[in-house]
């Protein structure tokens, strides 16, 4: 292993935190200037574009795990080839996409659960073709494990959105504001650091060469853009879904979009936190895995596997311990919103299913059973679905959090179960610590709610980080006391290569 997987996603860790934080106060931000009724519009907007952005969203995926697994058996050159053919054949199919979106703009009405959620979605289409180049480079520096420049972009993408979104949100720019500035902003930063990542492709080395498999590019590559494809068609189905069926029962449509916007446009950003933590692991996961597999090294290949799925859950119960109890608290500090902070606590419960859904979600990519993984999906989100027609009408937004709780978790098991398959692995011991994870967080959290009461009289701010101090220190050190805490799989080196048979 030519790199420590710790220290990688210690340090995409480090970068990540940054980016998602400067990420989380400019929606604060969003979320104060333009309100949540827009803020509801601009995330039906985005989720609609997203839709057919994942149309050649399985390509970076696919090009970093062929060049790890390349570099893996000495076969570097050969991806100079696979890079060329991967960009040849995400520029051509998103710049098909904008062209059709563009022809067809005038019948795209049925889109839109709100009318003006359709001049939005205009100003985001030509990011299509900067977000398929965007994505293939960084493929590139993925797989190639230059892991720090991967994060740097993203870190550098977050500051320029932020710069031109306040700009053009705060007004400065006449008929430039509220959520077309910010979608605006979106489209020029996403072009600007295309052409940012590709100069740093040709400085660290990129080249290209004539083209081939492009056969080989589109056979892997389709199973995954279809489960991001139809991850953005369920998106854009709740998008549509929710606000229609809330506004049935008797919402207007401006609370309906408000709803809306507080749980899709604050909580769940909010809540999903953990995966800021979890993506990097993801990222290095990666390259590791799709070359471990190569050499047929199965011992470290499992054993960096327990470890993940251990360290997920561990990850993903810390920020239960703060976010159930405290929820509502964080809602009013952040957002000045206290039903988004009830929309917070009560979403958590769906933290470890979210984060256990894309790490085995990665690893099975990474083994190469992405129709597997495809399928998987389809059969969850049948389940996202029908739970979210049903429970709308007697929860109202709630629901959204019960579909994607359901969705997640079936996921979850359905992955395991397919990983546990492919490499015989006994998730025995992992199963047991898990339980005794959660019943410390379980501790831990009935802990910040007392804490909670006592510190009441401090100001806001104080009334959370204590109690969430408390919480967390508690968590972590009964995990280590009880030696709950496995990073077996990633401080270990490789000691020998086991060759795959031929």
């Amino acid at each position: 292993m030519s790199k420590n997987l710790l220290r990688s996603a210690l340090t995409v860790t480090a970068l990540g935190i940054v980016t998602r934080g400067l990420s989380f106060l400019f929606r604060i931000y969003l979320s104060r200037k333009i309100g949540a009724e827009n803020l509801g519009v601009y995330q039906i907007a985005l989720s609609v574009f997203f839709l057919f952005a994942t149309l050649s969203s399985g390509l970076p995926l696919t090009l970093s795990r062929k060049t790890a697994q390349l570099q893996a058996l000495n076969r570097s050159n050969e991806y100079k080839s696979y890079m060329s053919a991967t960009l040849i054949l995400g520029v051509g199919i998103s710049f098909a996409i904008t062209l059709l979106l563009y022809a067809f703009a005038p019948h795209l009405d049925f889109l839109f659960s709100d009318d003006r959620c359709k001049g939005l979605f205009l100003l985001l289409i030509p990011c299509c073709i900067s977000t398929s180049i965007y994505g293939i480079v960084r493929g590139w520096f993925w797989g190639n494990r230059k892991y720090e420049v991967f994060a740097f972009t993203e870190f550098f993408e977050c500051v320029v959105r932020i710069l031109l979104g306040v700009l053009f949100v705060s007004g400065i720019i006449d008929g430039l504001g509220g959520a077309k500035g910010t979608a605006i902003s979106f489209t020029i930063s996403d072009y600007f650091c295309t052409g940012l990542i590709a100069l740093l492709f040709f400085v660290f080395g990129g080249r290209l060469a004539k083209p081939r498999e492009y056969g080989k590019i589109v056979k892997t590559a389709l199973p995954l853009t279809a489960v991001r494809l139809y991850n953005s068609l369920i998106n854009s189905l709740i998008a549509i879904i929710v606000p229609s069926i809330l506004i049935s029962i008797g919402l207007s449509k401006g609370e309906a979009m408000g709803e809306y916007g507080r749980m899709m446009g604050m909580a769940l950003p909010l809540v999903l936190t953990p995966t800021m933590l979890t993506g990097a692991l993801n990222t290095v996961l990666v390259p590791e895995i799709a070359s471990l597999n190569a050499k047929g090294d199965k011992e470290n290949l499992v054993k960096k596997i327990k470890g993940s799925l251990s360290i997920c859950v561990f990850c993903a119960l810390a920020f239960t311990v703060i976010f159930i109890p405290l929820g509502e608290k964080i809602g009013t500090f952040f957002y000045d919103d206290p039903t988004s902070g009830r929309y917070v606590s009560v979403a958590s419960t769906m933290i470890v299913s979210v984060v256990l859904s894309g790490v085995t979600s990665t690893i099975m990519d990474s083994l190469g059973l992405e129709v597997k993984t495809m399928k998987n999906f389809i059969i969850s989100s049948l389940f996202l679905v029908g739970s979210l027609v049903i429970a709308s009408r007697f929860i109202g937004v709630y629901a959204i959090i019960v579909s994607y709780l359901i969705s997640y978790g079936v996921t979850t098991i359905l992955n395991l179960k397919a990983i546990k398959k492919a490499l015989k692995i006994n998730y025995k011991g992992l199963f047991s610590s898990s339980i005794i994870q959660s019943i410390i967080a379980t501790i831990a959290t009935l802990g910040v709610s007392f804490v909670t009461r006592l510190t009441n009289s401090l100001p806001l701010v104080l009334n959370i980080v204590i109690p969430s101090i408390f919480g967390v220190a508690f968590f972590v050190i009964a995990n280590i006391a009880l030696g709950e805490i496995d990073l077996s799989g990633f401080v270990s080196k490789n000691k020998k290569s086991v060759k795959k048979p031929t």
